[in-house]
């Protein structure tokens, strides 16, 4: 196993390149409820005002919601590196170069892109170059997102388009994740671990806890209980410890220890039962079942990456395709087997569940 969750996510997206798939051109995707496509401009200014344009008529894309140019691809398979958003209004996500296309060019920008509840797409924001985003938050008429490479900021920008404004500059390091109203994130500005509240309406941030000279690599929101994962150093080779604490601020309190092969990727907690994915020894994705109290148990050996729980259900992608399945792991439903190729991104709204297979992104009822 490699000696920390940072060095096994890097390894996995490494191994990955933005996904898990064959090129792109040798299948249509499946599934999918049909709808008007989109193609996102590629010649947007760093702005971000790039305009909505038309239908997209590609074939390897038929019967999905929406579609982006290739050779770019919607990506959140890790969590942190990529962003997909979906409400009322439509979806938000990341747009990265894929290395599993063939007209594939490194020099291309990452970039955001909006689609409307027609799919209909735009590109609102272009990223510096050898930045890396991370996750999108709606609010609004707003979208709050991560990015930067070393030191990772979190900005703000009109979801109509404009200009991103810098709103915490404390190097974000796990996170953030929303509950409610407020993002809470760690970050290391100093040699000292932070645990954050950042409240969206107000615009002010507030320290929650001073955790040392310590490594805080994950975080998550129960309702009014925040969790966290420590460990000495990135590179430490011994177990990590789960703290929880209330969400308002107070005193942590330790949860458990967890065994060091534990690697907790897309990290949730619900009703006292943490989730999380890991990399195993063969560069397999499996994913992570813990009662609190408990020894980990794996309840899916080959799927992880990306995840997403939304409400009583946990969605993600595995050998079969994009799956749903209750909390308890007991009643799995393939959504899709994604044409023989992995799945990119998934985001939820309350009616829907989205999912990026390369560029062409869709629909499916939850």
């Amino acid at each position: 196993m490699a000696k920390s969750i940072s060095c096994t996510l890097l390894a996995a997206l490494l191994a990955w390149g933005t996904g898990c798939s064959s090129s792109g051109d040798d299948k249509d995707p499946a599934g999918g409820s049909g709808g008007s496509g989109g193609s996102a401009s590629d010649d947007s200014d760093s702005d971000g005002s790039g305009d909505t344009t038309g239908s997209s008529s590609s074939a390897d894309c038929e019967g999905a919601f929406t579609a982006i140019e290739a050779p770019y691809a919607a990506n959140t398979a890790i969590e942190d590196w990529g962003g997909f958003a979906a409400d009322e209004q439509g979806l938000v996500f990341t747009a990265l170069p894929d290395t599993a296309q063939d007209s594939y060019d490194s020099g291309l920008p990452s970039l955001m892109i909006a689609s409307d509840l027609e799919g209909n797409v735009k590109t609102l924001y272009t990223y510096d170059e050898g930045s890396i985003p991370g996750p999108i938050f709606t609010a609004g008429d707003d979208v709050y997102f991560v990015e930067g490479l070393l030191s990772r900021s979190i900005m703000k920008l009109p979801r109509a388009g404009g200009d991103a404004e810098l709103v915490r500059d404390d190097d974000v390091r796990a996170g953030p994740v929303r509950g409610g109203a407020k993002l809470y994130y760690s970050s290391r500005p100093t040699s000292d671990s932070k645990i954050v509240a950042f409240d969206i309406e107000s615009g002010e941030a507030e320290e929650l806890a001073d955790r040392g000279n310590v490594e805080v690599f994950a975080i998550a929101v129960d309702g009014d209980q925040l969790y966290f994962v420590e460990r000495e150093s990135v590179l430490s080779e011994g177990d990590s410890t789960l703290y929880s604490m209330p969400a308002s601020g107070g005193d942590p309190e330790l949860v458990m220890q967890l065994p060091h092969e534990t690697a907790l990727g897309s990290f949730r907690v619900v009703d006292e039962v943490a989730f999380g994915s890991q990399i195993n020894e063969s560069l397999g994705i499996e994913i992570n079942r813990i009662v609190f109290g408990e020894a980990p148990t794996i309840v899916e050996d080959q799927g992880g990456m990306p995840m997403l729980i939304a409400g009583d259900k946990i969605y993600y992608n595995a050998y079969e395709g994009l799956v749903e399945n209750s909390l308890e792991f007991d009643e799995p439903r393939v959504i899709t087997d994604a044409g023989s190729m992995g799945i990119y991104a998934i985001a939820a709204s309350d009616s829907s569940v989205w999912y990026a297979v390369q560029r062409c992104i869709y629909q499916a009822p939850r």
